[in-house]
């Protein structure tokens, strides 16, 4: 009688162990796909501006997105680590980056609002400002966002070292971690200029009125954000979610808002030589990448 007391009791644990091996196999969660977002808002506007894209990409490629945003410049790289990020949208500054170290590959390149691919950088200072002139950034605090900022620095500095200004050197630069701080600082006398591109300035006039800011100079066009994946990066989503961006279309009115919401009107194919340019301009100005 104990021989088979003994075997319908291990036959039990036996039983019981394999119903939760069976069940643990059913109620396994849906694997999540991160995308890590360059800051250009405070965060909370962040999450508001992107996450119909990130909802669209899940609906269009029936896999689930999760969007990450980072708080400033700072921490973007930090950010894609931590969270074991699968893809991110940034600048081609912040791509070159990654492709050296995370074997970041351009998926598409996103379009401004204006449609176009490209993005300019604008020198602006605070009406009745002495500042008229590029020379006159001498000696003055400029507000930027980061080293990091192509339309928001790397422009600026190219085109400032070109005409004798060396900010680094000739001018006081207050690191402001956000594109919108630079406006913000500028509109409250905290600084006397301030460097940021015109398609986040634009995003941006709502927040002032019309004579506010006076724009001192603009630069060359450098290329948009790019949408990019991984070395280690599902091949298979990674087609699933090119398809999806070059898809979406301004011509169709929900994906219209979800487009102007991120501040941008489409998606077009990128590659990797596009942003040879800002591998020049940091070159020209030594800013390590």
């Amino acid at each position: 009688m104990k021989k088979y007391l003994h075997i319908i009791f291990y036959s039990m644990i036996i039983l019981t162990i394999m119903g939760c091996l069976g069940h643990s196999t059913e109620s396994k969660a849906p694997r999540i796909y991160r995308i890590v977002i360059q800051p250009k808002y405070p965060f909370l506007m962040m999450n508001i501006e992107y996450k119909p894209l990130v909802d669209y990409i899940s609906r269009a490629t029936g896999c689930k997105f999760e969007q990450v945003s980072s708080g400033s410049y700072t921490n973007f790289m930090a950010r894609i680590e931590e969270t074991k990020a699968d893809f991110s949208f940034q600048n081609g500054f912040l791509f070159i980056s990654l492709e050296k170290t995370k074997g970041a590959k351009v998926i598409v390149r996103s379009l401004c609002s204006d449609d176009s691919a490209e993005d300019k950088g604008l020198i602006i200072t605070k009406k009745g400002s002495k500042i008229c002139l590029i020379e006159d950034l001498k000696g003055k605090r400029i507000g930027i966002a980061s080293r990091k900022a192509v339309s928001g620095y790397l422009a600026q500095a190219v085109l400032c070292k070109k005409n004798g200004v060396n900010p680094d050197v000739h001018a006081n630069l207050l690191f402001l971690g956000r594109e919108d701080e630079v406006l913000k600082k500028v509109l409250e006398g905290k600084v006397d200029a301030g460097f940021i591109s015109e398609n986040t300035y634009f995003g941006l006039k709502d927040k002032f009125k019309a004579g506010e800011i006076v724009e001192i100079a603009s630069t060359d066009f450098y290329p948009h954000w790019c949408f990019v994946s991984f070395r280690n990066t599902d091949p298979k989503i990674t087609e699933r979610v090119k398809k999806a961006l070059l898809k979406i279309s301004m011509d169709k009115p929900e994906e219209r808002r979800i487009l102007l919401k991120a501040g941008i009107s489409g998606f077009v194919e990128g590659s990797s030589r596009e942003y040879d340019i800002v591998r020049k301009a940091a070159d020209f100005l030594g800013v390590p990448y």
